[in-house]
């Protein structure tokens, strides 16, 4: 992934150069699904995805003590990362179950439930003038984002099942969702890391 670079248009401009470093990862899974009838009325859906992801170098990490906030004058020192080395792994399971209880031939309710993570993180900063969207890796600075959702809806189709309605509800959780400080410089800032 590569965030940009900003050049000045010549030799007596007052604009300072940014050019950001490219960013790479890896991500694997392996996901395992089956469909069972419990009874004529009952279905259950249900799968597991184990999610590996890997950030990558060539890059330089700044560290930061534990427990202090993420700003320039508390950076402890940094590490520089060779091409291809794993910096950093996230890892864990991801869940889907699904079930769908039939109660006449044209009405159902299903349920269902998943947890996701997210490695991939679009930041967007509203008090922009123009609508820009900046794509940012995970990294050891920034953990993925975790979710998980419950739902649950009742389904009626009508004539002859070529109309169905709905009504669906759903509660979601998330975690480590990334908050930007007031003020936050998302374009172009080598110091991202600091706006969360």
């Amino acid at each position: 992934m590569n965030s940009g670079n900003f050049r000045p248009a010549g030799s007596e401009s007052l604009i300072a150069a940014v050019s950001m470093p490219a960013e790479q990862a890896f991500e694997t899974a392996l996901y395992l699904s089956d469909n069972l009838k419990i009874t004529p009325q009952l279905m259950l859906d249900a799968g597991l995805r184990y999610s590996l992801y890997g950030y990558l170098g060539p890059y330089t990490v700044n560290n930061y003590p534990a427990g202090v906030p993420r700003r320039e004058e508390n950076i402890s020192g940094t590490t520089v990362y060779s091409k291809n080395k794993i910096i950093n792994t996230y890892q864990g399971p991801e869940v889907r179950v699904g079930l769908r209880q039939l109660i006449t031939s044209t009405f159902s309710v299903k349920a269902g439930y998943n947890s996701l993570r997210q490695y991939i993180h679009m930041l967007s900063n509203t008090t922009a003038m123009a609508p820009t969207d900046i794509w940012k890796l995970s990294d050891p600075n920034i953990r993925p984002q975790f979710g998980d959702q419950f739902s649950i809806g009742v389904y009626k189709t009508l004539a002859s099942n070529t109309v169905e309605l709905s009504v669906e509800g759903y509660y979601k959780r998330i975690k480590d969702y990334l908050d930007f400080k007031s003020g936050a410089v998302l374009i172009l800032n080598p110091m991202l890391k600091q706006m969360f």
